[in-house]
């Protein structure tokens, strides 16, 4: 076609069309084209008006066309045939109906009515443009197509015929290719811009038209903002096109720009990148900088969107985007005059900070509005409130306001809150006909409620609609978004700490919290309950609220008559006694709501007043524990919570609660009912509960409990612990566990101790078990007992257990076939019940069991009447009433009765009964389960053991001496023997106890038993340290007991620890305090106490014996305290015997240091073997005496001169007594003095010796002549063990002797030849050692000194004796030693 054609056809007016006058087809866009040629005008008429009247109902404003468009004129209106001008205000009335059709054209009244547009103007010929512009912003619907296909687009000059390729495919137009049209024809860029303007223009400015302008305004922001991404540069064609639009209106499409960035819903399905986003702001930027002043003004006025735009962009998480966005808000301040100016001024000097951190603006304005508040800065506030205004009006987007609120999230008041309500209420709004929110208005939602701070919460207060919505929205459940949560959640997490203590109404709280409840018993949603559960715990919360919830309302009072009254009562009592369950109570609270409210109070920490909570937490109890309670499924599941929520109330008024003023009043606190629970309930959480709440009541209300504590017990003991089954045993476990460590630690004294009460309480516990014991089945009784004694404290109770199973033992009647084999079977169960425990706690109850034997009596009176307490089965309403009137008395009994009442036992029994206790003692020490634990602790030892061990082996001792003292009471009458067997078990306790005299003595070996095995058990290191201890102990049978333990491990140990001589050693001064303890006064306390020292003395000896060698030095001040006592002249002698032998330990060890003590120990030694008197009637006394002579000569032989006559002499005259005596002791002595003789002997030197032999010769020859003989054995046995040069040298003195001596039978015969001979034979003897030593040089001076030879008759030599002796052959001797 030439170019002529087209600019022909171009000019060609519409009416020319020739389908105007075929009938054959006619254009439609409801119908078919030929089924709508055969429709007259009046149906499409009446088509059009339907449609006006729907479209009418929807948007009033579309009243104007009646008269126009669709009145009756226009069925005969032939456009083609009317002048130009009644054309052009035809096209004008079509253009605006079609503009403010273009928000409903999906509707189908639209349909209806561009039908009528179609068939009766020819819109599609004549109003193309704004056909088009109608049904664009929907290019992607099938509608859009079909409006397309009406078109007359085949031309290529054609405006619209680039859409002419859609119209036989009948495909939508691609997003796309409009775009890419849009930026490559500038034309149509310049069309979408006029589509606003006609829009704007189509509605007047009036309440309510911003929505009809969404659609419009939508697809124009949507594909400008994406052609202009798609561009890589902003040409100037581009900018000229666009100016002057943006200049015109809507700075509004900028703001679209550079806010659109945070609209994550995405209506309009476009993208504004970070890089539009900046650019925008530099155009806008750029546009602020070239306005005049009054059009600053007019765009940073209050109602103009272009401040909160721009500070929205001060938020974007893009660094340049907030550059850009200062920059453009510094162009815009140059305004002067803005309701804004406050809040952009001091934001423009943070604006390095706002940079450099997107959440810096929400707390600068945070910051500015308090400031504001504190300083009474009218501007600023002034400035908030009107970006919160901005935020409400309806033309501001939802995402717009929710960027603008999220910046305010610091900003919170009641004055913020008050004008957001609004907005709450409208998007709160629900039902079918509401359309679901968008992205945005979801957010905005969360925003704004983020906004019920604790600021803001005396708003609910002031504003019943303020609390209205919060509860609406507390209960809006729906989630519209998944990313969202609903606004039940986030109304929730609203409710904090510092929010609900905000309301100081208590009433609007009470509803609060009512609503949470009511949306825990409806909502079925996990997270609700969740949220509700964690919004309660972090309250805090006054119980009197949570009280009102559990407990019914109030009944309103009825004014009745008496009859009336009466009839109720009668009704009443008719009722309860015709039904056997009682239905629940009328206005009571439902169980599933107690039971939820119960579940979050379970964990409820921070309530105030929770005693309040104790009557009505009781009475929901009372209600479960009614008949008619049982037919709740759930009643256990309730009983536990309220046992759990009465349980946390006790622990916070508990002394160590966390508050310890919210004790709750002990009348309101109701034990029996919790007691009740424990009996009537068969579920073992509730057990568990209940205990644990009478536990801690037991802190609390430690009498209450104290005097309702029985009943379980006695339950128990009749019904539980006959039972074999983990249940039972888990119960009886559960009550030891938790209510008795409680009443225990309440009734606790300031030393550690119980109190009697409590003591007499928990002995009456014990009882129970005691006495069930033969009922519990044999596998459950260890664990029963050990798990009830661990609960109590091994060492407080475990004695009181073991003589409560003694007792039950020594009572029961048993065959005497029987007897035997239950005493053993019991035994191995007690010993196996004691080893449960530490070695602690049981020698702590050996030593409470020896405390209470030395208690009890010795015996009684046979005559004397038994007072039983006759134990029988009881129904629990009897044990109860006199357990009660037993408690009430407890406080003055005396526990020991408890224990054992001699008064309720017979003599026998009372034997029994100690003779078990003591025998328990010695088997158990002796047990190898006993020994493995000790042995398990090894030889270290702590102090606490050490200290238990000494204070055993003290009452042990004690209680030996008690049980000797009966044996000797008793030896004549018919218990003498058991007093003798008592007192020998106790010495088996000790190393290891006495009803008739037999019994005492076996009663007193089982004691030494005990102390046996205790001796035995005790490690090195604890055994000097205990006999340290028992050594300073006020008895004296004890002291001694402990010496001679010492001995006997003295004696038997050769190996010791160095620090164990150490601690040895330091035993010296406690002994030497014993011996330096004089005379008691009496007779028996005196002998006593010589016998401990004694004991003490040879303790000395044997420590010197085992350590002195080494240790010389500690043991001198030994004998300086033994030479003491040998020197003391009314010192009893046997003590002074023990002095003298541990003297000749001790100086025989010590050697050297002893010669100082010489000066004072031999004369005492000499002057007590002089006293001839004691020595003839006490020979131990003799012994030790010459021993100690003996030791010390032995040992310091060249320092005794100065005592060595009368030394020699009490020896000669001490083995003439001994030679004389036939006693059995005489043996021994001679023994010791031949030792003495010897050392003498051997020990001295000749010129020390020989002149003392001398001197005690001349003495002895002339009164103490039969003392001679030793003498002469003495000088005898010194001149054997003298060398050659030694008898050279003392030859001489020797000789003179000898001459002496050998004349005694002329000197000093006196008629006695039998005597004079056995003295002559002695001194022969010692003549015969010495010649036998000499040589034949040496012996002839002495031979000649007795004999000269001289010439006879015959002139042969004859010698002839010089002095008068008996005939001796010195010839003969000579030749036997030759």
């Amino acid at each position: 076609m030439t170019s002529l054609a087209h600019q022909l056809k171009r000019l060609a007016l519409p009416q020319s069309d020739p389908d105007l006058l075929s009938r054959r087809e006619v254009a439609s866009l409801l119908f078919d084209p030929k089924d709508a040629a055969t429709m007259d005008r009046s149906t499409f008429y009446a088509l059009g008006c339907t449609g006006l009247e729907e479209l009418l109902g929807i948007e009033p404003m579309f009243s104007e066309f009646q008269e126009t468009l669709f009145s009756r004129a226009s069925l005969t209106l032939e456009r083609s045939v009317q002048s130009k001008e009644v054309n052009e205000k035809l096209d004008a009335g079509i253009s605006l109906f079609l503009t403010r059709l273009c928000p409903y054209f999906l509707l189908k009244p639209a349909h209806k009515c561009i039908e009528w547009l179609v068939h009766r103007f020819h819109a599609h010929l004549y109003n193309t443009d704004s056909l088009v512009a109608c049904a664009l912003p929907y290019h992607d619907t099938n509608v859009f197509v079909r409006v397309l296909q009406l078109l007359k687009i085949k031309d290529a000059t054609h405006r619209w015929n680039w859409l002419q390729c859609l119209q036989k495919p009948g495909v939508p137009l691609s997003r796309a290719t409009l775009v890419t049209h849009c930026y490559s024809d500038l034309s149509f860029m310049e069309f979408i811009c006029s589509m606003v303007t006609r829009s704007i223009e189509a509605y007047p400015s009036r309440s309510g038209s911003v929505s009809q302008l969404r659609v419009t305004f939508s697809f124009y922001a949507s594909t400008m903002v994406t052609a202009l991404s798609s561009v890589d540069s902003l040409s100037e064609d581009i900018i000229s096109k666009l100016l002057p639009y943006v200049q015109k209106m809507l700075f509004r499409f900028l703001c679209v720009l550079w806010t659109y960035g945070g609209n994550h819903g995405d209506q309009l399905d476009v993208k504004v990148g970070a890089v539009l986003q900046t650019r925008a702001l530099y155009v806008g930027g750029a546009l602020l900088s070239g306005q005049s002043q009054a059009s600053l003004k007019e765009l940073a006025a209050k109602d103009s969107p272009v401040v909160p735009s721009l500070l929205c962009c001060l938020s974007s998480p893009v660094r340049e985007v907030r550059r850009a966005g200062l920059s453009a808000l510094l162009s815009l301040s140059a305004a002067g005059d803005s309701p804004f100016q406050p809040i952009t001024d001091k934001l423009l000097k943070t604006a390095e900070e706002i940079i450099a951190d997107p959440t810096y603006l929400s707390q600068a304005l945070g910051s500015l509005y308090d400031r504001s508040l504190s300083d009474k800065d009218q501007s600023v506030s002034s400035a908030v409130h009107q970006l919160i205004v901005n935020i409400t009006t309806s033309c501001c987007p939802s995402y717009v306001a929710a960027t603008m609120l999220r910046s305010l999230s610091n900003v919170n008041g009641t004055s913020i809150l008050s004008p957001l309500l609004p907005v709450l209420d409208r998007l709160l709004q629900s039902g079918p006909d509401v359309p679901c929110l968008l992205r945005g208005e979801a957010q905005l939602r969360q925003l704004i409620l983020g906004h019920f701070t604790a600021e803001s919460a005396p708003l609910l207060e002031q504003d019943p609609s303020c609390l209205e919505l919060f509860i609406r929205a507390m209960k809006t459940s729906h989630q519209q978004h998944p990313d969202i949560q609903s606004c039940q959640i986030i109304a929730l997490e609203q409710i904090t700490k510092s929010f609900f203590s905000a309301l100081s109404d208590s009433c609007v709280q009470q509803k609060l919290l009512c609503v949470m409840f009511d949306l825990l018993v409806e909502n079925r949603n996990p997270l609700v309950a969740n949220s509700i559960s964690s919004v309660f715990k972090g309250l805090s919360v006054d119980a009197q609220l949570v009280a009102s919830e559990l407990s019914p309302p109030e009944k309103p009072s009825v004014s009745v008559t008496v009859t009336q009254t009466r009839r109720s009562k009668m009704a009443q009592r008719k009722s309860e006694a015709c039904s056997t369950s009682v239905l629940p109570e009328e206005g009571a609270v439902s169980w599933q709501r107690v039971t939820l409210i119960l579940e979050l109070l379970q964990h409820k920490k921070k309530i105030r007043r929770a005693q309040v909570l104790v009557p009505v937490l009781f009475s929901l109890l009372q209600r479960c524990v009614e008949p008619g309670a049982a037919e709740q499924t759930n009643v256990e599941y309730t009983k536990q919570l309220l046992l759990i929520c009465l349980l946390n109330v006790c622990v916070r008024g508990a002394p160590g609660g966390a508050v310890g003023t919210d004790a709750p009043d002990p009348e309101r606190f109701s034990v029996e009912l919790v007691v009740q629970c424990i009996r009537a309930s068969d579920s073992p959480q509730t057990h568990h509960h209940a205990l644990q709440l009478l536990g801690a009541a037991a802190a609390v209300f430690p009498e209450k409990v104290l005097h309702n504590i029985m009943p379980i017990f006695t339950f128990m003991g009749a019904n539980l612990l006959r039972l074999d089954d983990a249940y039972s045993f888990r119960v009886i476990d559960r009550t030891v566990q938790m209510v008795i460590p409680a009443l225990i630690q309440a009734h606790q004294l300031s030393d550690g101790s119980s109190s009697v009460h409590v003591v007499a309480v928990v002995t009456r516990i014990l009882h129970v078990f005691s006495d069930a014991l033969p009922h519990v089945p044999d596998h459950r009784r260890l664990p029963i007992l050990s798990q009830l004694i661990t609960t109590l404290g091994p060492s407080p109770f475990l004695w009181v257990l073991m003589l409560l199973l003694f007792k039950a033992h020594a009572t029961h009647t048993t065959t005497a076939t029987d007897k035997d084999v239950a005493l053993e079977r019991d035994m191995d169960f007690w010993i196996s019940l004691s080893c449960q425990f530490e070695v602690n706690d049981q020698l702590v109850s050996i030593i409470s069991v020896l405390k209470f034997l030395l208690l009890l009596p010795d015996d009684k009176e046979d005559n004397v009447p038994v007072k039983r307490s006759g134990l029988r089965k009881q129904t629990d309403r009897e044990t109860d009433r006199e357990t009660d009137r037993e408690t009430d008395s407890e406080t003055q009994e005396d526990v020991n009765h408890l224990i054992f009442s001699p008064d309720k036992h017979s003599s026998k029994e009372l034997r029994h009964f100690k003779f078990l206790s003591v025998s328990f003692m010695a088997q158990l020490l002796g047990s190898n389960r006993f020994i493995a634990k000790v042995a398990d602790a090894g030889d270290e030892v702590d102090e606490t053991l050490q200290q238990l061990q000494q204070k055993l082996l003290e009452e042990n001792l004690r209680y030996i001496h008690s049980v000797a003292r009966c044996v000797e009471a008793n030896a004549d009458k018919t218990t003498a023997k058991f007093w003798r067997v008592l007192l020998n078990k106790s010495y088996e306790v000790l190393d290891k106890d006495k009803p008739t005299a037999k019994f005492w003595r076996v009663l007193l070996n089982k004691s030494y038993e005990v102390l046996d095995k205790v001796n035995s058990l005790l490690p090195t290191d604890t055994f000097i340290t205990v006999m340290r201890g028992l050594m300073g102990n006020e008895v004296p049978s004890v002291r001694r007991k402990a010496m001679e333990l010492l001995n006997n491990k003295l004696q038997h140990r050769t190996q010791w620890d160095p620090t164990q001589v150490t601690a040895l050693l330091q035993l010296t001064g406690d002994l030497q305090s014993i011996v330096g303890k004089g005379p008691g006064k009496g007779a028996e306390l005196e002998c006593e106490q010589a016998v401990n020292r004694q004991t003490a003395l040879y303790s000395l000896k044997l420590l010197c014996r085992s350590f002195g060698s080494d240790h010389r030095e500690a043991f001198v001040p030994v004998l300086v305290q033994a030479v003491d006592v040998v020197t003391s002249t009314n010192e009893e002698k046997n003590v002074t015997g023990s002095a003298l032998l541990c003297i000749a330990e001790v100086v025989s060890t010590v050697k050297a240091l002893a010669i100082p003590q010489l000066p004072r120990l031999m004369p005492a030694v000499l002057q007590t073997l002089t006293d001839r008197k004691d020595l003839l009637t006490n020979e131990i006394y003799l012994l030790s005496a010459v021993t100690a002579l003996h030791r010390v000569t032995d040992t310091l032989p060249h320092f005794i001169s100065p005592y060595l006559r009368d030394a020699t002499i009490q020896v000669c005259r001490l083995t003439r007594l001994a030679d004389s005596s036939s006693s059995s002791a005489s043996v021994q002595l001679s023994a010791r003095l031949t030792s003495l003789r010897e050392t003498l002997s051997t020990k001295l030197p000749p010129r020390v010796l020989l002149p003392t032999l001398s001197l005690c010769y001349t003495g002895m020859v002339v009164s103490h002549k039969g003392h001679l003989g030793a003498l002469m054995s003495i000088l005898k046995e010194h001149i054997s063990h003298m060398d050659r040069d030694q008898l050279t040298n003392h030859q001489s003195e020797l000789t003179s002797f000898f001459l002496s001596a050998l004349d005694f039978r002329a000197q000093h015969c006196e008629g006695d030849l039998k005597k004079t001979a056995e003295v002559e034979g002695g001194v022969i003897d010692c003549l015969i050692a010495m010649v036998m030593k000499l040589s034949e040089v040496t012996f002839r001076p002495l031979f000649f000194k007795r004999v000269q030879p001289t010439a006879n008759q015959n002139g042969r030599s004859v010698y002839v004796t010089v002095r008068p002796v008996r005939p001796l052959d010195f010839c003969g001797e000579y030749s036997r030693r030759e």
